[in-house]
């Protein structure tokens, strides 16, 4: 057996990338919801409870923990016991008050790019069609010679 078919063997292939990819838009979207529900700019004034930050932004009763959950997974607020706060990078990056503020971009993301991507299989479809269709080529459709010239 050759030696690059050992290191195959001993090297186990898993689905992880492939999970990865696939999901990938799962945070991206929970992201790009709490940038434009404005949660960062709200934990800016400072800590919250989790309960009272759902209230005054009127996040649904059932997903506001595993929404504000997901966020601290993706490592955008951090939570001590209950209370919720801004992590460094949203901080600096997330809260409208701060010139270095980039959430606006990541609400047009959200409001005009997300819809796009969202059609790119149909688009992809559609731009196969369209280039397999037999067309006629200008030149063999037009006459060889111009007409009513003697």
């Amino acid at each position: 057996m050759s030696t690059q078919s050992t290191t195959q063997s001993q090297t186990q292939v898993t689905p992880e990338p492939l999970l990865q990819l696939g999901l990938a838009f799962w945070g991206s979207k929970v992201f790009l919801t709490a940038a434009e529900l404005g949660v960062f700019s709200h934990l800016a004034r400072g800590p919250l409870v989790g309960q009272q930050l759902a209230d005054e932004l009127k996040l649904h009763p059932r997903s506001w923990r595993d929404f504000l959950d997901t966020l601290v997974a993706l490592k955008l607020l951090d939570r001590d016991g209950q209370v919720y706060r801004n992590s460094a990078v949203a901080d600096a990056f997330l809260d409208k008050s701060k010139p270095g503020y980039l959430g606006g971009f990541f609400e047009m993301c959200n409001a005009r790019l997300y819809s796009s991507w969202d059609r790119s299989p149909r688009r992809c479809a559609q731009a196969n069609r369209k280039t397999s269709r037999r067309t006629i080529p200008i030149r063999r459709s037009m006459p060889s010679t111009p007409t009513g010239i003697a």
